[in-house]
């Protein structure tokens, strides 16, 4: 399953070896270039060999070019083979929101291959985590997050409105010009302005999860500067709204089929020899009846039906299946503390949307145009998801009452005039992610057999990292129809 950052603190087939076309020629080693950037060591202590940090001066409104700008901050990974340096691969690990320098020493490791043949490249998004400024302005647009929740009726659909609109008012105050400009649109054309100041001629780039939102949008603005792209577990920018959550469903009901199955075969499961799809689908009906304890929550918190359903991705897409299991046991005797998950470190016990990520999302289009609109995606989930009937709209309700129009509204991809490019995704994934590079010709999507999000950069994949190093290297896109084991 995609997991976007739901957490304040996701055939055309190319032929066997074909090489990447027309854009792709840098195969002679090449120098060192973004000589306009001025690179020092990063701040802090504990920074792997080689890790750099710079920045770059760009529009709040790309629109308006001319008017005030802000400072983004780069880090590098230096290429550790000068002699045979292709240039540089840039790359956005998802979100949107989180910084992304703070995760270039955590993933270095899974970037030791490409960095012998390129520098490697990230920056932290406008509006990310840490930007906003004081305690008071951080907590206002990354702390005092947005509740996931599924409205019942129209009166609760105005209700979730207002208190979205008041959540996004407190952030908004804090920098409305930026947080009017936090779209992936603005920040496609942040990427751009990075590509231009490393002096790159196309651009080679990762984008991971919601990076890969920033990607489409580039490939959408600047089909002729691209070099490579490999886009790994994507949320999906190219579909409506629609059709991305019937994807998304029906990727929740693989990914609980697998739980299931693996509960049947597993006597150390807590759910053995029970009907687990019932199991669960009766308690989250009697959950949405009678909310059960979180005990040592302080104030009391008791758990839905609809917030069991809102954690059960967090364990389910990690194939934390065993403890799953546990969790649904203990909820079904009263104890909903096991099922909150990661969600047991934020105040409140509950997953929250921060307000600055739903600035991005919302005007990136992830949002139902009505009430009514909403409702057809609450039956639409009933009959693809029964054991998530309202996950999506859930999901989407951070959005219910954006007072903005969208401003990168969803689009296809322009297909022609693109390399080709490649992806990559496990079960969770894997239909969101073909369905992306699949509007790109002669592109290839590697299926993951297993679970988990992010196989190059977060899972360090043994067997997707060297298939993906090839492509940026000398174009090459994986034969139709490969296939990798999960890490």
């Amino acid at each position: 399953m995609t997991t976007h950052r739901v957490w304040t603190s996701a055939a055309v087939f190319a032929a066997a070896g074909a090489a990447i076309a027309g854009v792709l020629v840098a195969t002679q080693p090449r120098a060192s270039a973004s000589a306009g950037l001025h690179w020092e060591p990063c701040p802090g202590q504990g920074d792997p060999v080689g890790m750099e940090c710079s920045q770059i001066q760009v529009p709040v409104d790309w629109d308006h070019p001319s008017g005030r700008t802000i400072t983004m901050r780069l880090g590098r990974l230096k290429n550790t083979d000068p002699q045979h340096r292709l240039g540089t691969v840039v790359y956005n690990a998802g979100g949107p929101g989180p910084a992304n320098i703070p995760t270039l020493p955590r993933y270095a490791p899974n970037l030791a291959g490409l960095r012998a043949r390129f520098d490697v490249v990230t920056w932290d998004p406008r509006g990310a985590s840490g930007t906003w400024g004081g305690e008071a302005q951080e907590k206002a647009c990354e702390k005092d997050g947005i509740p996931f929740s599924l409205p019942r009726n129209r009166a609760d659909y105005d209700a979730k409105a207002r208190a979205n609109q008041a959540a996004y008012q407190r952030c908004r105050a804090v920098d409305p010009e930026l947080f009017d400009h936090l779209d992936s649109r603005q920040q496609a054309r942040d990427l751009e302005a990075i590509r231009a100041a490393l002096d790159e001629p196309a651009l080679n780039f990762i984008g991971q999860s919601y990076g890969a939102v920033v990607a489409t949008t580039y490939l959408r603005l600047f089909p002729d500067r691209v070099r490579a792209i490999y886009l790994d577990s994507v949320v999906n920018h190219v579909t409506d709204i629609n059709a991305d959550d019937a994807m998304h469903n029906l990727e929740l009901e693989t990914l609980f089929s697998q739980f299931a199955g693996w509960c049947a075969g597993d006597a150390g499961c807590a759910l053995h020899n029970e009907d687990v799809h019932a199991v669960w689908r009766t308690l989250v009906a009697n959950a949405n009846r009678d909310p059960v304890p979180v005990p040592g929550s302080n104030p009391a918190v008791s758990y839905s039906g609809d917030d069991m359903i809102r954690t059960a991705g967090a364990f389910l897409a990690s194939a934390r299946f065993a403890e799953f299991a546990t969790a649904i046991d203990a909820a079904r005797h009263g104890d909903a503390l096991p099922i909150t998950g990661p969600a047991r470190a934020i105040p409140g016990f509950k997953p929250v949307f921060p307000p600055s990520s739903a600035a991005t999302e919302c005007a990136d289009g992830d949002l139902y145009s009505d009430y009514s609109a909403q409702q057809s995606a609450v039956a639409a989930g009933k009959r693809l998801a029964p054991d998530f009937p309202a996950e999506r709209p859930a999901y989407h309700s951070v959005c219910i009452g954006w007072p903005q129009p969208v401003a990168n509204p969803r689009a296809p991809l322009p297909g022609s005039g693109l390399p080709p490019i490649v992806g990559a995704a496990a079960i969770g994934d894997i239909r969101n992610t073909r369905a992306v590079v699949d509007q790109v010709p002669n592109s290839t999507t590697i299926t993951v057999d297993g679970i988990g999000h992010g196989q190059y950069l977060g899972l360090g994949n043994p067997c997707v990292i060297p298939q993906v190093n090839r492509y940026f290297i000398d174009g090459t896109v994986p034969p139709p129809n490969t296939t990798c084991p999960a890490p």
